[in-house]
């Protein structure tokens, strides 16, 4: 939110809050000083209060709708610049001969940072080798999430190159690079429908087996058989009643039927016990030369189960083959 958006919305609750007790309280001892006066009968004056009260609550929620609309316009900016953004020219990321194709994903010196304000990373550089299993661990806010977005080209750098699959992101159309990318974001995202509706999101040709296999991949296919109707259960049914971590783990699935190159899991052992957590990092490391899987988690990973990890803190990252251990 810019400043000057900031101020006028303060203005404006200020100015609801006076409309809300500043004219009621000066309305009402101006009728009873008329009333003292004998310039005012007592009707007269429970009537002009009446009315008074049915004129006041309409420019009060005008006041209220108007600033409103005046917070709505910080995200309202940022829908309309993202679906301004120019189509990049250029050559295009080739196609796989199967779309899960492992790739390689590469940082240059890059730098980012949030509507002009300070990095949050800086000259970061490294470079992930496909097939791998990687881990991107730090501090809550040190950039985990941005390093992901910019992976799947949500946002572009300040500075700086991304290449994926060893094409730059800014040569190509963003689309390009996101349709070669699942991704299974920190706040899980459902949509209505069945079960087997939201898996099959991001590639509607998966059939039954895929299903399964991606659901038991992210430790949900025993829950989702625990369902009324099992895969075919809607998932806005009043007897249906999701927990956060198995909502996680639904994601994670759509992710895994989606069938791409570069995987990205924004905490998915998030809201899951210690025996389930274990169980994932079991089924992703299967995945290894088979797929690139970029995860960010808070939690210290298992050494046995990933190649890499990227450490976030201060704007910048740096990777290592190993916790600790520089590469």
């Amino acid at each position: 939110m810019s400043v000057r958006q900031w101020r006028l919305q303060t203005a404006l609750g200020q100015v609801q809050w006076l409309l809300e007790s500043g004219p009621s309280t000066f309305f009402t001892c101006v009728v009873w000083f008329l009333v003292i006066q004998g310039h005012l009968t007592l009707g007269s004056a429970v009537a002009f209060s009446m009315y008074f009260g049915m004129i006041l609550p309409p420019f009060l929620s005008f006041a209220g709708i108007f600033q409103g609309l005046i917070a709505g316009l910080v995200p309202g900016e940022r829908v309309l610049e993202f679906f301004a953004r120019a189509k990049e020219a250029g050559r295009g990321l080739p196609r796989p001969r199967r779309p899960s194709t492992p790739l390689s994903v590469t940082f240059s010196e890059v730098s980012f940072s949030y509507d002009s304000g300070p990095n949050v990373l800086e000259n970061t550089s490294f470079s992930i080798p496909a097939g791998s299993l990687t881990v991107v661990a730090g501090p809550s806010g040190e950039g985990k999430t941005t390093l992901l977005n910019l992976c799947c080209a949500m946002y572009a750098p300040a500075g700086g190159d991304i290449e994926i699959g060893e094409v730059s992101t800014a040569s190509v159309d963003p689309r390009q690079v996101r349709s070669l990318v699942s991704v299974a974001p920190q706040e899980p995202v459902l949509l209505s429908g069945t079960v087997r509706e939201n898996l099959l999101y991001g590639n509607s040709a998966a059939g039954q087996a895929e299903i399964i296999k991606a659901a038991g991949l992210a430790c949900a296919h025993e829950f989702i058989q625990q369902l009324p109707d099992g895969y075919d259960t809607e998932l806005e049914s009043e007897h249906v009643s999701l927990s956060v971590g198995q909502k996680h783990r639904l994601t994670l699935a759509r992710a895994l039927v989606r069938q791409t190159g570069l995987l990205l899991l924004d905490e998915p052992f998030a809201n899951v016990d210690s025996a389930t957590e274990e169980r994932l990092w079991e089924n992703l490391a299967r995945l290894k030369g088979r797929r690139t899987i970029i995860i960010a988690t808070h939690r210290p990973p298992p050494k046995e189960y990933h190649e890499y990890t990227i450490a976030v803190k201060g704007r910048s990252a740096e990777l290592f083959t190993e916790v600790g251990d520089p590469a």
